[in-house]
């Protein structure tokens, strides 16, 4: 997983065709659970790698992504950005490595 902690790396993911973000909260355990999925997730798509916000360290991050997605601020949360725009997204228990793979390079858009 890679860390996000500056805004031109963030730039970089919102011009990229495909980007997965994952806003990780490190004192929650529900985010410690989804964090285990999003590396299961990684450990077979190693093509697809994970970007990992966290949101105290990096909470303007974080925000501009809310902004960015228009999608509301929950932890954790997975965003699949397709060319800067959000196709699938899953908050705290519903984050699953299998749902992230069925959206995976349009294979679906939801």
């Amino acid at each position: 997983m890679q860390d996000v902690t500056e805004t031109q790396a963030l730039e970089q993911l919102f011009g990229a065709d495909e980007a997965i973000l994952f806003k990780h909260n490190t004192t929650c355990p529900i985010s410690a659970m989804a964090h285990e999925q999003m590396t299961d997730f990684e450990q077979r798509h190693p093509e697809a790698p994970v970007n990992v916000v966290d949101i105290h360290a990096s909470r303007e991050l974080s925000d501009s992504i809310e902004e960015r997605t228009g999608i509301t601020h929950e932890s954790p949360q997975v965003i699949l950005l397709r060319q800067g725009k959000p196709v699938f997204h899953e908050s705290r228990m519903e984050i699953r490595a299998d749902a992230l793979e069925q959206h995976l390079g349009g294979a679906s858009d939801g």
